[in-house]
This record gives C-alpha cells, structure tokens and sequence, in this order.
C-alpha cells in the first residue's frame, strides 16, 4: 500500500527567468515519489514564460496551466490543480525548499488528519545585503497584530516566551470549496489572510523547522511598494476572513528552543546526523523534535561522532557547565559545525532595556567560546543570539 500522499507544488513565475534553472534543479531533487508540478507564467512583460515552456518542455513531472487572469493561481491553485491531490505547496519562483519538505508533510499530515493547512520555519534572504533572518526571529507586523488580534494567539512578542508565527512553506488541503479570492487584492498581508481563511476549513499545524528558504529581491512584484489602496483591501481581506475560527496546533511549542537553534542549519546542509545538546529534555520532547526531524538520525547530549550540534544555552545552570560541554567537543571532535543558542527571556519594561541586557550577554559569551574556539561568528536579532563554530583540526 502507498503511504504517500499526493502532493502538487505549484509556482507563479512572474519576472523571473533569471530564477528558472535554479527551482528546477532544486524541485528536482525532491526526495520524495508521488507529486507533480504545475506551473504558470504571471503575464510577465519579459521572456520568463519563452524560457520556462523551454525548460519543462518533455518532462512529465510538471504540468503548465495557462492563466485566465492575472494571480489566478495564486488564490484559487484548489480551482487549477487535479482533486486527486490531497495536498498544495506553493513554492514561489525565486525560493528554495529543503529536498525533504515533501517527505516532513507527508508525515505529519497524517499523523494530523484535520490539518488544512501546514507551514514551516524559513530563512529570509535579501539579495541587496545578503542578510539572512529566521521566521523563529521575527517579530509579527503590530498593525497586521492589532487588527485581526482575534485570529492571532495572545502574545507580546517583548514579554511573552511563547514562540508562534505565520511561516513558509504554505501548503493547502486541495479542497475546493477553499474558494479565497479577492479581485485587485495589492497588499503584503495577502498571503496572511489566505492562511488564516483556511482556519475555517480545518486546523493549522506549524512546522518549526527551517524546510524553506525565501528570497527578497525589489522588482518581484509581491515585494513592491503597497499602492494606494492598501487600507481598502486590508479591510476587504478582513471581511473576507473574520467569520473563520482561528485554531493551530501548538504540539511543539514546549521544544521552541531547541528547534530555533536548529533552524540556524540552513535547508539541504543539515547532516543525516545531528545532536541537540539540551540537558532539560524529558523523553516525550525528544520524541516531538525527532517527529519533525523524521528524515534524520536526532540524539540528544552526546559529545562525540557527530558533525554538527545545537546546544541550547539557557539550560546550563551555570558557565562551568556549558564551557565543560565546549571543552569535551573540541576533545573528542576534530570537524565540527556547532550553532550555540541564546533567547532572552527576561521581562523588560523596553526595547532599550532588552537591547541592553542582550549586549551584556553578547559579550560575556563572545569573552569565554574565545578561550576554546578562536574562530567564531555571531548573530543577533530581536531577542536571540546564535553564535556558529565550524571547528577542524
């Protein structure tokens, strides 16, 4: 018997015949047996749609649909794709996804049956600084929050510990009466909305795992600068959605430490083998990150035979403790890629206070790894710092 779903991927190219071979090598190499991808062109005003009929041209795993409309298949993929899969990922024209994305959602779409809607965790790449940002780092736009505060979870990203958010990786139940569509729609909230309109159709589970890489880059039009009318359709996608029950699952939330510093691994470079060395785990949480970890070998606490760690840094109960961990890593290791994770998770009355407190700590921490590893880089945003080793002898 099959125990696959079937899933189509599918991608609105618009403007972006300079990102044609790089998705198709990337969905390519897909690990995973039972899907197809439709693809269309967006009336793009350049030679995407010649080259992109070019490269498909006699391959049977990709399906070209021709548009009635501009966005056709961005909001209605459920009116375009064949009822015959279960499943829709929308991947767009300049992004990547980790080869096992499929092989994730497959698994845990069935262990979830009512999920409508999946999402994962992602790395943001902007092409003009080459600055690298994780949905687990991001902090919810207030307006979008205050607006439609009853289809978000209660959280205040400064104070709360909780770790919740929107994500890549956007994959739709193919149902059709999942009928989201508003004419003329020109709003960067657009993808939001269609995500929250699915909560009426059934739950939604976020994967907190890095299966998506996305790419910001100024002429795509989805990037563009919000014309006039923005308030308008803000208040039209409200309308649209607010009758519909806002209900995710939040089974991983209890790990959200441990899976923010794995999130630093970027898609396709996480190892078959990987240790996460966090001395709080009780077994069922082991368990849980191993669920989504499913296409890897996960251990917890060892320090040797390993390539690379995630060590969660609040859970050492003083700094002997962690450095002890560093010292037996650089004993027993001699190639190794260790990404150190810190969350703040002290109550601050401001910004300033919390920007202030995570200098000190940034510095204290910069101050000891350099008495074993010499070699190290560093990253700060919003509450969190990720400090990267790659170690070798």
């Amino acid at each position: 018997m099959n125990t696959e779903l079937k899933f189509a991927i599918y991608t609105s190219f618009y403007k972006s015949e300079r990102y044609i071979d790089q998705i198709y090598e990337n969905l390519m190499s897909i690990k995973y047996s039972n899907w197809t991808w439709f693809v269309t062109d967006d009336f793009s005003p350049d030679n995407t749609k010649s080259k992109l009929l070019n490269k498909i041209q006699g391959n049977n795993k990709i399906v070209y649909l021709e548009q009635q409309y501009k966005k056709q298949m961005y909001w209605k993929p459920n009116s375009m794709i064949p009822s015959e899969y279960e499943y829709i990922l929308l991947v767009d024209s300049d992004d990547l996804v980790d080869v096992n994305i499929l092989t994730v959602y497959n698994h845990l779409a069935k262990k979830y049956p009512d999920v409508t809607f999946l999402s994962c965790d992602y790395k943001k790449m902007n092409e003009s600084d080459n600055q690298v940002h994780s949905v687990g780092f991001v902090r919810n736009d207030d307006v979008l929050y205050k607006k439609l505060e009853h289809f978000h979870p209660t959280v205040d990203y400064l104070n709360n510990l909780n770790y919740y958010c929107l994500g890549h990786g956007r994959c739709f139940k193919n149902l059709k009466e999942l009928d989201f569509e508003i004419k003329d729609f020109d709003a960067c909230a657009e993808d939001s909305y269609h995500t929250m309109y699915s909560n009426g159709f059934g739950k939604w589970l976020h994967v907190p795992r890095n299966l998506y890489r996305w790419s910001y880059r100024t002429d795509s039009e989805s990037h563009s600068t919000v014309k006039d009318n923005f308030n308008g359709n803000f208040d039209v996608g409200y309308d649209k959605c607010k009758n519909n029950p806002y209900e995710p699952i939040y089974d991983f939330n209890e790990c959200y430490k441990e899976f923010n510093s794995m999130i630093y691994f970027d898609i396709n470079q996480l190892n078959k083998n990987v240790c996460i060395i966090s001395p709080r785990l009780s077994k069922d949480q082991q368990d849980k990150i191993k669920n989504i970890y499913i296409d890897k070998h996960v251990e917890f606490n060892k320090y040797s035979g390993f390539e690379q760690y995630a060590i969660v840094l609040n859970y050492f109960e003083s700094e002997d403790s962690f450095f002890n961990v560093l010292s037996q890593l650089k004993t027993y290791n001699k190639k190794m890629h260790i990404v150190l994770y810190y969350l703040n998770e002290n109550i601050h009355p401001n910004i300033s206070s919390r920007d202030t407190f995570l200098i000190q700590k940034l510095n204290k921490f910069k101050s000891n790894i350099s008495t074993y590893f010499p070699y190290f880089s560093y990253y700060s945003y919003f509450r969190h710092l990720i400090f990267t080793i790659k170690h070798e002898v």
